[in-house]
């Protein structure tokens, strides 16, 4: 807390101290501090604060020896402090504390205000202010320096009509309006600042060092307020509003002031760098015709190399760029003309469009030849070309060829790859590379193969650079291969093989060979890969994706099958997951392909002998993806099986239906996927009964065991308490009648036929199949009679089941008893077929014409009546008639044959009788 904050605080009550007690102890303090030199106690300055607040405090009261006491301490205390900084090592910054005690030394001087016998009492104690106020400024505490500057401005501004009288008076004025200007400044008090300045204006007095130092303080804002404008930082109308005020300033000057020849010129050469900032300004803000008008003067005035410089940025914003021409022509024949500046012209140039290039390459050149040595001049106008080239750009091709020029030039190359130019060879190369990354990602590879060999130029030929020049070799073999040159590709990867055998080396020349279409070298391709010592898996699948984008579906097969190879072979649990990944693409491949179908089932026989091994969380992984995986193995497996079925190749349906119910086994017991696992094994069991080595008991005892497992599957169906599929259960039963009567089992095929009798879904078609499937097989095996006597009970269980509906299928029931017919002639028995006939006749008995397959009718009828004739042959009358008789019977129910035959075979028979009769009889 400072004085004048509390000047109206009163005196502590109680044991207050007196003033001349007060004063005594400021003075013991005072006389510590000086012995304690150069040390600086916080305690001291502590105590002094408080003395110094009590002193204030009862100030009105202080007789005028005891302020001349207070004066003289206030010295005391001050001169300490400038004993302590003279003491001070060179370079070495003010303390805190230092500024501290020359703060309280003023104050004090406050407190002793004017006293009668010191003359300019006030103006002294505004300088101890001023001073105080600068060493708090350049500690940058600029909030207690600006309280110092307003205290002294109050003391110098109470009496205005009789202080500023004396030429002293007026220059501490001007300094201390100056000097409180900064620290606003600093505070960033824009308006502050410029009244302070403006106050300043009013004490010049034709005093050229004072209007040098205000021109100088107005230069020296405008030029921070033009950095801060060119990064969005301040408005146009603040920094021209500072310079102009500069300029002005040195022109009054100069105009009014009667200075001496050295300040004369001081004041000059301020004039024209403010009006060189002028020009800067306007440029700015795009004022290009105000940038002409002060480069008139300029050029007037003086020789100054930025001059053709401005003239030339006005010039291209105007679009006249013959004229920035002349004035880039005057710039590099300037002779004091900086490298930095003539740099810069010639990025205008560049920067201002394709039409200026050739202005700036040959600007360039001229540079090079008067600076030989300069590594800068080559790197910032590359710079400029190459670092924000875009691909998509087309004006940037014209800037991409000048770099080129620039770049492969001898001398260029020669200058940047010697020894000592390391930092900078490697900031050329990167430029070239990178700009050549940006066309190549474009796919615009004949430039960006001129950018990489150029780059190559920036690569010392060493075993240090080797790995670099391998890598672009790398690259340029990427170009070509882009460009479909195979051969330059093929060059370019053998030279980067050499200096660094890689397996990108191998896999870029696997790439060559499948461009070329040579499948048998890719392949020898990808079994060097696998030698190769930094050989990663992802290579191979790289290579598969590669193939599979040039169609060469047999390179991308091998490239995944050694990679399937490589993780089956492998002990780690994660790639057990990786695997099946492999073996799902290798599928994909061939799923499509009809002539595939022998792969897809090695394939997925693999898989499932995978899931066998490893089991099915270790191989499938577990959760959501796991079970997608099994899906679409069991899904490929049954679709694979349809295809295969479709083609009558039921050997390979059965093995893939067989795996398809392994994969549904696989999966959780929902009620959908066990009926598809039924549906699979049903499937299985069918496709062997009817592949070509049905016959094979391995196949028949396989075939029996899937089926035991599909009735499991139902069990475990009904156990969820869902309906069970009463037609599958049928289908079951036919296919183990059929797997019975092939093993030979034909007291289990009749135990069978009575089971499905029982069945709710059991129809007269069922029965049919099994006694036609009976009947066909009779006569391939020693056991005939038992077959026909299986085949027998179908066909009777089928002509029941067929006739006890309502309405009744006659052509299955015509092929029933034809097939009857057949059965009761092989076994010899003529009872029991003459029964079948007369079963036929009841069944026809009734029946509407044509109800009855007309030629079954027709059959049955010539049947009857024939096998008389035999009969007959052989003098067994008795039995010709029975059948006579019968084919009578018949033909009265078959219209079209009973109007054409019925009398010639009566009178037949009626012949055959009536001399016969007691023979017959």
């Amino acid at each position: 807390m400072h004085i004048a904050e509390v000047l109206s605080q009163s005196q502590d009550s109680g044991g207050a101290c007196t003033s001349a007690q007060v004063i005594e102890n400021v003075e013991k303090t005072v006389a510590q501090l000086e012995q304690l030199l150069p040390m600086v106690s916080p305690q001291n300055t502590q105590k002094l604060r408080d003395y110094a607040m009590r002193l204030a405090a009862c100030r009105a009261l202080l007789p005028e020896e005891q302020k001349l006491q207070i004066w003289r301490l206030s010295y005391r205390l001050w001169n300490a402090c400038v004993d302590l900084a003279n003491s001070m090592p060179v370079g070495q910054q003010f303390d805190e504390e230092h500024a501290k005690l020359r703060h309280l030394a003023s104050d004090l001087l406050l407190v002793a205000g004017n006293i009668q016998g010191i003359p300019s009492a006030q103006l002294k104690t505004a300088t101890f202010f001023h001073r105080t106020a600068v060493i708090w400024h350049k500690i940058r505490k600029f909030e207690l320096a600006a309280s110092c500057f307003e205290k002294a401005t109050e003391l110098i501004s109470k009496d205005e009509g009789s202080f500023c009288e004396s030429e002293e008076e007026r220059k501490f004025t001007f300094e201390l309006l100056l000097a409180r200007a900064k620290t606003a400044w600093e505070l960033t008090q824009g308006t502050l600042t410029c009244t302070l300045l403006g106050r300043a204006k009013g004490f010049l007095f034709e005093a050229a060092d004072r209007y040098l130092e205000l021109a100088e303080q107005y230069l020296r804002y405008g030029k921070s307020l033009l950095a801060k404008s060119e990064e969005g930082g301040a408005k146009q109308t603040d920094f021209l509003k500072f310079l102009n005020q500069a300029f002005e300033i040195c022109s009054e000057a100069l105009f009014k002031s009667s200075c001496k020849p050295e300040e004369r010129v001081l004041l000059q050469n301020l004039k024209l760098k403010t009006l060189r900032y002028l020009a800067a300004a306007h440029l700015q803000a795009e004022n290009f015709e105000s940038v002409l008008k002060c480069v008139t003067v300029l050029a007037e005035e003086s020789d100054h190399p930025t001059t053709p410089f401005l003239a030339l940025k006005a010039y291209i914003g105007l679009g006249m760029r013959e004229a920035a021409e002349r004035e880039l022509n005057a710039l590099l024949l300037h002779n004091a003309a900086p490298l930095d500046i003539c740099i810069s012209a010639v990025e205008i140039f560049i920067h201002s469009g394709s039409g200026a290039l050739e202005t700036a390459r040959s600007a360039f050149f001229r540079l090079l030849a008067r600076f030989p040595s300069s590594k800068e001049l080559p790197l910032r106008v590359l710079d400029k070309l190459l670092r924000n080239a875009s691909a998509a750009d087309q004006s940037c091709k014209a800037k991409v060829s000048l770099a080129l020029q620039i770049a492969c030039d001898e001398k260029v190359v020669t200058l940047i790859t010697d020894d000592s130019s390391a930092e900078t060879r490697h900031c050329v190369h990167a430029l070239l590379w990178n700009s050549g990354s940006e066309f190549f990602r474009e796919k615009l590879y004949a430039t960006s193969i001129k950018l990489f060999e150029g780059s190559m130029l920036y690569l010392v030929q060493d075993a240090e650079n080797s790995v670099c020049r391998a890598k672009s070799l790398r690259v340029l073999c990427l170009c070509h291969l882009g460009l479909s040159q195979y051969d330059r590709a093929n060059e370019y990867i053998t030279e980067a093989e050499k200096l660094e055998p890689t397996i990108i080396c191998v896999f870029l020349k696997f790439k060559i060979c499948l461009q070329l279409k040579d499948e048998s070298a890719a392949i020898k391709q990808l079994d060097r890969m696998i030698r190769c010592t930094d050989f990663e898996a992802e290579y191979l699948t790289l290579a598969s994706h590669e193939a599979i984008a040039c169609k060469s579906i047999g390179v991308a097969t091998s490239a995944l099958s050694k990679l399937l190879t490589v993780y089956s072979s492998s002990k780690q649990l994660s790639v057990s997951s990786k695997e099946v990944i492999v073996l799902r693409n290798i599928l994909l491949l061939h799923l499509d392909d009809p002539s595939a179908l022998p792969e897809v089932v090695k394939y997925i026989k693999h898989a499932k002998k995978r899931m066998s091994e490893l089991g099915v969380e270790q191989f499938f992984g577990t959760g959501m993806t796991a079970e997608k995986e099994i899906n679409w193995f069991a899904g490929s497996s049954w679709n694979s099986g349809l295809k295969a079925s479709k083609a009558n190749n039921f050997d390979v349906a059965a093995e893939l239906f067989a795996c398809a119910s392994d994969f549904f086994g696989a999966l959780e017991a929902s009620v959908e996927n066990l009926r598809m696992l039924s549906k699979s094994l049903i499937l299985s069991v069918a496709s062997l009964l009817t592949s070509q080595q049905k016959d094979n008991n391995g196949h028949l005892t396989e075939a029996v065991a899937l089926l035991d497992k599909a009735r499991k599957v139902q069990v475990s169906i009904a156990s969820k308490k869902e309906k069970t599929d009463d037609g599958l259960q049928m289908y079951l039963a036919v296919l183990e009648f059929e797997i019975r009567g092939r093993m030979g089992e034909h007291k289990i095929q009749l135990q069978i036929l009575k089971q499905c009798r029982d069945m709710k879904a059991c129809k007269a078609e069922f029965l049919l199949k099994m006694g036609l499937q009976s009947s066909t097989e009779c006569c391939k095996c020693e056991s005939g009679c038992e077959k026909m006597e299986v085949a027998g009970a179908a066909f009777n269980a089928c002509l029941n089941m067929a006739l006890s509906s309502p309405f009744p299928d006659y052509k299955m029931v015509s092929l029933a008893i034809r097939k009857l017919v057949g059965i009761m002639d092989a076994k010899c028995e003529e009872e029991e077929c003459l029964g079948v006939y007369r079963q036929a006749h009841q069944i026809i008995i009734g029946m509407k014409s044509g109800e009855y397959p007309t030629e079954e009718a027709k059959w049955l009828v010539s049947t009857a009546w024939n096998r008389s004739g035999i009969h007959v042959r052989f003098n067994r009358l008795g039995e010709a008639e029975k059948w006579m008789r019968m084919g009578l019977d018949l033909v009265k129910h078959v219209p079209m044959m009973h109007h054409r035959y019925s009398p010639s075979m009566l009178d037949t028979l009626t012949k055959l009788v009536t001399p016969n009769s007691s023979l017959i009889s």
